[in-house]
């Protein structure tokens, strides 16, 4: 699998913690300021869709801290999470490895360490990363980065029916970058965008690859999200609204967007 293609399998379905439903009148909230316009002011009507299910997904980027290192695999230390089964990027300083380096989750657990963020304590989490598909190339590199940055392990990482790989404990700051999915709830949507609702913070004007998955239909909406707002929900620790702009949607993608947006549309008005 290639990184195009390791997009691609990204965006072509949800997260397995997401459910695609039907949409159905039970769904949709019976009061009817529900679906007003949420403001006159904007350039399209937003309308709130809480309760359908509607789910975005986007490619995230993190610093990482590599705990140990090797050929088969690496032990990260990250501020976020991960599901396991997950596909992930691993980038390392480029001078040492070129490309980065595609894996797969394995485990994740609770660290011991913390991180400061706006006044609170908050845990990190340690996750194994088994790596796929290493070319030749990468594979020398990544065997000269381990001696560069690392010390070798007693014992070495047994798996079962599989040739033990020597680990390299990193000893050796070098800079590292996890790309990985996440998915979020849609709280609010229009032509222009919608309002998530997000478990990290995001730098405003950044730009997301992202993908919509509206209800009934079985490809999502692609496009490059723009983060407009972002403002931490009081009393709900590391939750922020966040406002997306669709940026670079296709013309079949807004015909698609304009198709629900008239539904919701028909359901009030109904």
């Amino acid at each position: 699998m290639n990184i195009m293609n390791w997009l691609s399998s990204l965006f072509g379905r949800k997260l397995d913690r997401s459910s695609s439903k039907a949409i159905q009148g039970s769904v949709i909230p019976s009061e009817k300021e529900n679906f007003t316009p949420y403001s006159q002011k904007r350039r399209y009507p937003r309308f709130l869709v809480k309760g359908m299910d509607i789910q975005s997904k986007m490619i995230c980027a993190e610093s990482i801290q590599l705990s140990n290192i090797s050929v088969g695999g690496a032990c990260i230390i990250t501020r976020m999470p991960l599901n396991s089964g997950n596909n992930v990027l691993i980038r390392i300083n480029r001078n040492r490895i070129r490309h980065p380096l595609l894996g797969t989750v394995i485990w994740e657990s609770p660290s011991s360490g913390v991180f400061c963020r706006d006044g609170m304590d908050l845990p990190l989490y340690r996750a194994g990363i088994q790596f796929k598909e290493v070319t030749p190339g990468t594979l020398i590199q990544l065997k000269d980065f381990m001696r560069i940055a690392g010390v070798p392990e007693e014992k070495p990482y047994v798996e079962t029916d599989k040739q033990s790989a020597l680990r390299y404990v990193v000893t050796r700051e070098e800079g590292a970058i996890l790309n990985y999915p996440t998915s979020y709830t849609v709280k609010k949507i229009s032509l222009g965008g919608m309002l998530v609702e997000a478990n990290c913070r995001l730098e405003v004007e950044q730009k997301y690859p992202m993908a919509l998955f509206l209800p009934n239909e079985g490809h999502p909406v692609k496009f490059n999200g723009r983060i407009v707002s972002q403002f931490q929900l009081p009393g709900r620790g590391s939750s922020f609204d966040t406002g997306i702009e669709f940026y670079n949607l296709t013309e079949h993608g807004k015909t698609r967007l304009k198709r629900f947006i008239a539904s919701l549309l028909w359901r009030h008005e109904a």
